[in-house]
């Protein structure tokens, strides 16, 4: 429960109906000990539900296993019938575009997995063009950061049509490898990780775990050390994904910088203070990593540093 519980929600699955069967009514009868009723549930298979007392479930409205029955999560929409997430990006351009409206309505995108990292990473460095310009919160716009803001709502809106599966397609049985990538610009810093699993059948699949992005920092630093800074940023992103795993798993990280390379897969004492610090923290937290040298055209977390557009994200081959 500590592991599936996000502010007051609790999330779950199992590879079997009996065992989410078995999981359901445990965690029931642990908060019902405690004087807690469980309610609002739903599941993407009716038969679990039949478990559940119809009171305590979702509103019929909402409960049937159909098309039109959408449940948030996470800020995310979630349709039990095909158990896949999609984004319900419902955001209207304000009348009046100032510093203070921008800032309000990015604050409402929440993206926890990253699924559209390439796109809201735009919006991200909008912001951080607002705060440099010494713009007041209600002053007027410039010509050039009302058309970039434009821009960033139309690929927002465009981003509704995208859907993931909850489903990552992996079982206990499965072998299976993280891999992940990181990349930076002068404008962003990006990481993100896949799947890579091999079934009993032979076959292998590679599915989108997480990515994350940041702005870079607005001290200007060579490319060799903001890509430094997106290795730190993915071996966070794979400590969490560990955490929420709870298993064992071999880890495989890409990176595109020659200069980055010898920096991680060197002893940190070789380096000055800013390198030898992040050498330190990379090596030291996943030491098992394997680190490895790959292209810039095979590096997927290059889309994030740069921003791009929903069509351009849908036709990207990595």
């Amino acid at each position: 429960m500590e592991n599936g519980t996000y502010i007051d929600d609790f999330f779950g699955g199992k590879d079997t109906l009996e065992k989410a069967c078995k999981v359901a009514d445990q965690v029931n009868r642990l908060c019902m000990a405690g004087g807690f009723t469980l309610k609002k549930w739903i599941n993407n298979d009716p038969y679990v539900l039949k478990f559940i007392p119809k009171q305590n479930r979702i509103s019929a409205s909402t409960i049937q296993i159909d098309d039109s029955s959408i449940v948030h999560a996470l800020g995310l929409a979630w349709h039990p019938s095909t158990d896949q997430f999609n984004f319900t990006l419902r955001l209207d351009e304000p009348k009046t575009i100032y510093k203070r409206t921008i800032l309000s309505t990015i604050s409402k995108l929440f993206d926890p997995l990253g699924f559209i990292s390439p796109i809201t990473i735009t919006g991200k460095i909008l912001i951080q063009e607002l705060w440099s310009s010494g713009l007041g919160w209600d002053d007027s716009l410039p010509p050039v950061l009302i058309d970039k803001w434009s821009d960033f709502i139309k690929r927002l809106q465009d981003a509704s049509n995208f859907t993931f599966p909850r489903w990552i397609g992996f079982n206990s049985i499965d072998s299976f490898e993280l891999h992940g990538f990181c990349d930076a610009s002068q404008q962003a810093i990006s990481a993100v990780v896949y799947l890579r699993f091999c079934s009993s059948d032979a076959s292998v699949t590679t599915t989108l775990v997480a990515s994350k992005t940041k702005v870079a920092p607005l001290k200007r630093l060579t490319i060799p050390r903001l890509e430094l800074l997106g290795a730190v940023l993915l071996v966070k992103l794979v400590k969490s994904i560990l955490l929420t795993m709870g298993k064992p798993v071999p880890i495989f990280a890409g990176i595109d910088s020659q200069v980055a390379y010898t920096w991680i897969t060197n002893h940190p004492s070789r380096w000055k203070e800013f390198v030898h610090n992040r050498v330190c923290y990379i090596q030291e937290t996943l030491p098992q990593c394997k680190w490895r040298l790959v292209p810039g055209v095979e590096n997927s977390a290059d889309l994030a540093t740069r921003g791009i557009t929903s069509s351009q994200l849908t036709e990207s081959s990595i």
